[in-house]
């Protein structure tokens, strides 16, 4: 039978169990609402079946009136926007009249009720939720929490909207007429799932595959709650799930997308499986679907377990994956932990290693995550930017050790001990820098050129003098040719072989990070180095730090083969030292080629030792668990 809204409200109240993700209608679902109210003119307007399950009865302590309580299975967006509406007319009324009147007495009764102490016709399990609902319907100055999730944001929007619609109404007969037609023509269906004693959570399930979709990491939470249901576990399932997003919310990686990737994750890590973001929930229940039918105690010690992990898994997943980092130092990590992520994440290779990341901040201490955080900037510069690896290169790999630290008490220098490995067989030290010494990686070829270059400028200070820039076209400019591309006037003459002038000019050892570029333009070295005149020079107090240190290489007479060389011997000493792990298998000599020998007949090759450190032939041997690719 259809009810009218006075009807659903006026002896019912409603309860939206936490399985439930939250308000979420916009303006654009509130105003094809209040369309179709417009349109109604004289006669009634059907508006959907609501599904519940009855509770409980009592009686209004107010007006001592038989009430019944109902879970609200389906039909929360349409009754919370009403009843917002139905209070919002309520004020007006009152603005209108200067006081309490009939009508306003009316709606109070629709809005609210009496057992121990006032509530909402509709309200949250969630009561962090319900207090917000609660304050945004009130008379009262809202209070807003610091951290606002998706569901209070779209209620507050709610009720701004409305009342704004509602301020239009200035005149008290056409208020009294939109009241009649709100409370009294619109008409809904009513299920009590109760009397046909139906599952509530494979309702709800069923009733989300319409639309648009629950994301999977719902889909998992309600299929959780329906086997606890079933075996009679004592899981707050609701509550992880609720930290969980908020969590997620907080960290700026609140997004549908962002959910399913965090469930794909905390599942594939904890079943040391694949799964994508789109097929988790799938696995999930193929692994746990037993539990529906029959008992199985290392199966519901294993689901424990995931569940237990989500709220506190969401932080260290946040932290790793939020792009304001900052505002977490000394909260979540250590300033030296932070710019080891902001590294990684200026590479662009941050998907490669977050797992490791993460469990890593989920496991350890602030130190021993920042050690980690380290080793995971290391593996990526010298696999992915120096060997010039496919990104999905060692991902199984990566996975197992994720694994690991998740869930087989993996030690932070188990970590160190099982990327070192993976480098020595993958990435040696020695062979990427190689690649340094051979103009292999050059400014034409090289995309990891600035960050290389912004990493040398950074290790001759304890600052750096030049901001790190997103913008491709920004980093191109920023990056100085001492011997110009273009040679004229001076340089022509300087190297009057045009086609190696051409080769040397984009040689690692030519390059360097500048502030002037469009001012030093084709100048001498003698002016590039000091030109008093001109706003911009390379030993200018603006200047950048190895701007500064180009002097060490020349007196201003000459920049050829020998000063190029004799930098990059310099640039390639840091490079080892830069990105060597503390393993002993790191260790090696680089044979310079003929070019070094021939223009710096001094020149030895470079050797670098590592004395003390992992030696991965003797510690514990590593091994790579099965991962189960589906």
């Amino acid at each position: 039978m259809m009810k009218n809204l006075s009807t659903l409200l006026n002896s019912r109240t409603y309860f939206i169990p936490k399985n439930q993700r939250g308000y979420s209608w916009t303006s654009k679902e509130i105003d094809d609402l209040l369309g179709d109210i417009s349109l109604m003119g004289n006669k009634s307007h059907y508006l959907g079946t609501i599904i519940c399950s009855k509770q409980e009865s009592f009686f209004d302590e107010a007006t001592g009136a038989a009430n019944i309580k109902f879970i609200l299975e389906d039909g929360q967006q349409r009754l919370t926007t009403f009843l917002i509406l139905i209070n919002e007319i309520r004020s007006r009324f009152i603005e209108i009249d200067k006081k309490e009147s009939l009508e306003s007495q009316e709606l109070s009764r629709l809005i609210t009720y009496k057992k121990d102490g006032l509530k909402l016709r509709v309200e949250n399990e969630n009561s962090i939720l319900n207090s917000f609902f609660e304050n945004v319907m009130s008379d009262k100055k809202i209070i807003i929490p610091q951290d606002k999730t998706p569901a209070m944001r779209y209620l507050q929007n709610a009720v701004e909207h409305l009342k704004e619609y509602l301020s239009e109404y200035d005149n008290r007969e056409e208020l009294l007429k939109f009241k009649n037609k709100v409370c009294n023509q619109v008409l809904i269906i009513d299920v009590d799932l109760s009397d046909a004693m139906v599952d509530r959570y494979l309702t709800f399930d069923a009733i989300n595959s319409r639309g648009l979709p629950l994301t999977e990491f719902d889909k998992i939470k309600n299929f959780c709650i329906l086997v606890c249901e079933r075996r009679g576990l004592d899981i707050k399932v609701e509550d992880e799930w609720y930290k969980a997003i908020s969590n997620l919310e907080k960290y700026g990686v609140g997004s549908r997308g962002n959910e399913n990737a965090f469930i794909a994750e905390v599942f594939s890590l904890y079943h040391n499986t694949i799964a994508s973001n789109s097929d988790v929930h799938e696995k999930f229940v193929k692994e746990y679907r037993t539990l529906l039918d029959k008992d199985n105690n290392k199966k519901v010690l294993k689901l424990s377990g995931f569940i237990n992990l989500l709220s506190s898994y969401s932080t260290s997943f946040g932290l790793v994956n939020c792009k304001k980092k900052q505002n977490y130092v000394s909260i979540l990590c250590n300033e030296d932990a932070f710019n080891w992520m902001n590294s990684v994440d200026r590479l662009g290779l941050s998907g490669i290693t977050k797992r490791v990341l993460a469990t890593a901040h989920y496991s350890y201490s602030f130190q021993e995550f920042s050690r980690v955080a380290q080793a995971c900037e290391i593996y990526t510069f010298r696999m992915h930017a120096l060997s010039r690896y496919r990104v999905d290169k060692c991902n199984k790999d990566i996975m197992n050790l994720s694994h690991k630290i998740l869930c087989d008490d993996f030690s932070c220098d188990d970590v160190i001990h099982y990327m070192s490995k993976l480098l020595v067989d993958n990435a040696n030290l020695i062979d990427c820098v190689t690649k340094l010494t051979t103009g292999e990686l050059n400014y034409n070829n090289w995309s990891y050129l600035y960050y290389f270059l912004y990493e040398y400028e950074k290790s001759k200070s304890a600052y750096s003098t030049i901001d790190w820039n997103t913008n491709d076209k920004v980093k191109r400019d920023s990056i100085e040719h001492i011997l110009p591309k273009v040679c004229d006037s001076w340089w022509s003459a300087h190297w009057p072989n045009q086609l190696q002038a051409e080769k040397w000019s984009h040689r690692v050892g030519n390059l360097v990070l500048t502030k002037g570029n469009s001012i030093l333009g084709r100048k001498s070295i003698a002016d590039k180095l000091k030109d008093k005149a001109a706003d911009y020079y390379y030993l200018h107090d603006s200047a950048t730090n190895c701007e500064k240190l180009i002097a060490n290489y020349t007196d201003g007479s000459k920049w050829q083969h020998q000063e190029i060389l004799s930098r990059e011997i310099d640039m390639i000493e840091f490079a080892l030292n830069r990105w060597a792990m503390p393993c002993i298998q790191d260790s090696g000599i680089i044979k310079l080629s003929d070019e070094y020998k021939q223009y710096l007949p001094n020149c030895k090759d470079i050797e670098y030792v590592i004395s003390e450190g992992i030696n991965i032939e003797k510690q514990i041997e590593v091994e790579v668990d099965d991962i189960v690719i589906d």
